[in-house]
């Protein structure tokens, strides 16, 4: 019989993972250190966030080269393109990252 979780323990399992990423971020020191406790609310949501737009901040700032500075935050290719032909497409892929990237 399988393991059942509720979801306030994945909640809580959720928020140790987030702590435990941002504890590894601090390791690695390509930033200055940074909180890495979980935050109680997501807005008015009832979400434990790590608030991680703080982490991209601080690793944004480090970069030197105002060429890639000065790229958008697009994130990965999946949250702009939604086909899974396209996603195991890598000149499908490459292409709509220009265009992203062009602001097509």
């Amino acid at each position: 019989m399988g393991h059942r979780c509720g979801a306030a323990q994945l909640a809580d399992g959720n928020a140790r993972l987030r702590y435990a990423a941002g504890r590894l971020h601090n390791a690695i020191e390509v930033t200055p250190p940074l909180d890495p406790a979980v935050r109680p609310t997501y807005y008015d949501r009832p979400y434990r966030v790590v608030e991680a737009g703080r982490f991209v901040r601080a690793l944004r700032e480090q970069i030197s080269d105002e060429r890639i500075r000065a790229l958008p935050l697009i994130g990965a290719v999946d949250q702009f393109v939604d086909s899974t032909d396209a996603i195991g497409n890598r000149a499908v892929l490459r292409s709509a990252v220009a265009a992203e990237l062009a602001g097509i």
